[in-house]
């Protein structure tokens, strides 16, 4: 019983005509067997679904001649695959589409460089029209572009490294338009017929400092110095001795300004400007507020330029008392100032 009814549903099997595989409700054309599931019927564009189990399919006159190759080579291959189905028809199916799917990407790709060409085509004749031969085509864009407003109000600097000359320019941006006016045309009511409204950029340059000269004549030596008063020669430049301040820091807390000032005065001693002059310098020193005064003091010492190379040096101070040029502003407590 078993046997005879697998023998019969295996002969009344039924094979979708589009996706080659088994149908259970099946869609049966009106005049011929092929049989469709209703997914594929609705798929091809040759079928015509009349109800819920039937549909026209034979109308050869309307079907493309592509699809109609598909069938053929469709219909070859059921035969070649026999009852056993040896033959997988869906590969052949898959191959099939795959075809159609390269045709459309190919189509998509002309398409693209059509379009492409044709916005070549229309950019070389803007460029083309112009009528100055002597314009580049930078040149012509440049110019287009000029005739627009520049929005914004800030100023746009104008940094190029190749041209330092341009450094100092600021482009401020005009939002308004002028109206340029040919004076040599201008009528006699005021109205100038040739009047033209114009947009652009005002261009200023940033004003350059003025470059500072010193003098360098000696009044005293001159050959005409006896022709001048007494209170000419009061006319002299005032100079000021340029000082070095140093920071002096990590000395004992028990140390204070006086014993400092008598060891600076003691190293200065074999100074070359001072056996020069026969003097000491003068020289200020200053307490500072350390952060830490119960571990350690720190003082300002304000001297002569010529002796920061030597106060600077290691050699100078004793083992451990750190030294350096004084830039850091702090709060300062004045003791002693010699």
């Amino acid at each position: 019983m078993d046997a005879n009814s697998s023998s019969q549903s295996g002969t009344s099997a039924q094979i979708c005509r589009k996706c080659k595989s088994k149908v259970v409700s099946a869609l049966k054309c009106i005049s011929c067997d092929n049989v469709y599931h209703l997914s594929c019927a609705k798929g091809v564009s040759y079928v015509k679904i009349l109800d819920s189990k039937s549909l026209v399919c034979c109308d050869k006159v309307k079907m493309p001649p592509v699809v109609c190759e598909d069938s053929e080579f469709f219909e070859a291959m059921e035969q070649m695959s026999g009852p056993e189905k040896k033959v997988d028809i869906a590969v052949f199916n898959y191959i099939i589409k795959q075809k159609d799917e390269i045709i459309k990407e190919l189509r998509d790709r002309v398409k693209t460089q059509s379009e492409m060409i044709d916005i070549l085509i229309k950019s070389s004749n803007n460029l083309g029209g112009s009528t100055d031969c002597s314009l580049s085509s930078m040149d012509a864009f440049s110019s287009k572009s000029m005739n627009k407003n520049v929005s914004g109000v800030e100023a746009r600097k104008v940094v190029n490294k190749s041209e330092p000359e341009i450094r100092n320019t600021i482009i401020y941006p005009n939002t308004n338009s002028c109206n340029e006016v040919d004076l040599n045309n201008s009528s006699d009511n005021g109205k100038n017929p040739s009047e033209k409204e114009v947009t652009g950029d005002t261009l200023k340059r940033r004003p350059k400092a003025s470059r500072l000269i010193i003098g360098s004549a000696d009044i005293a030596s001159s050959s005409g110095s006896s022709d001048l008063s007494s209170s000419d020669h009061d006319f002299v430049a005032v100079t000021r001795k340029k000082s070095s301040h140093i920071h002096i820091t990590r000395v004992n807390p028990n140390v204070d300004v006086n014993k400092i000032t008598d060891y600076i005065k003691f190293k200065l001693k074999s100074h070359e400007e001072v056996l020069k002059n026969k003097r000491l310098p003068d020289f200020k020193l200053i307490k500072l507020d350390s952060k830490f005064p119960e571990l350690y003091s720190s003082f300002k010492l304000t001297i002569d330029f010529v002796y920061q190379n030597d106060i600077l040096a290691a050699s100078f101070w004793p083992k451990g008392v750190a030294v350096r040029k004084f830039f850091q502003s702090k709060s300062i407590h004045l003791q002693h100032n010699t």
